[in-house]
């Protein structure tokens, strides 16, 4: 499952990143470098999507999603469609018609997690993105996460559990909001 995942994360951010410079702030990656004598590490990155965006079926085939069966195997594929389905309905469901941004991927490289590295990236994000007027919509599977994200501002508004017929794709959701600060 992890494998067919980080394949997935990596496609959605070439497509994304094709598509941010003429998004007017409706799509931005954020990373933070490390930088040494010979090398550059990326730390931390995230990304933040506008409420609406969505891909087109011709992104899809433009990005390679299409390769997906192939790699993994329909059932897993099948899985996947159906708890994106199932977090876009709840994520609907948390904005209530209200707009918002989505904080779509937050990651920091293990070796700098624990640092605060993580934290005063994300508040960096939200104060200084040219969207930080909207509220910010995110749901993770981790309760440490919710921890991480509640010292940044954002209240759990939601809990879900999504029940698949393969126990090892059921999972407990929490989706969480955040209003600007202003």
């Amino acid at each position: 499952r992890r494998k067919a995942l980080n394949w997935l994360f990596a496609k959605n951010i070439d497509a994304l990143q094709s598509k941010a410079d003429e998004s007017n702030g409706d799509i931005q990656l954020w990373c933070k470098l490390n930088k040494f004598e010979t090398s550059i590490d990326m730390v931390a990155f995230t990304m933040l999507v506008h409420c609406e965006h969505d891909f087109t079926t011709w992104e899809y085939i433009q990005n390679g999603f299409l390769l997906a069966p192939f790699r993994f195997g329909m059932s897993k594929i099948r899985i996947m469609f159906q708890v994106d389905e199932w977090i876009k309905e709840r994520e609907k469901q948390v904005r209530n018609g209200r707009e918002c941004m989505i904080l779509n991927r937050m990651a920091v490289h293990r070796d700098y997690q624990g640092k605060g590295i993580g934290s005063s990236f994300l508040q960096y994000v939200l104060e200084n993105n040219p969207r930080k007027d909207l509220p910010c919509q995110l749901s993770t599977q981790e309760p440490r996460n919710v921890v991480f994200y509640s010292r940044l501002g954002f209240k759990v508004v939601l809990e879900d559990t999504f029940e698949a017929d393969d126990p090892n794709y059921t999972f407990k959701s929490y989706f969480m909001w955040r209003e600007p600060k202003k």
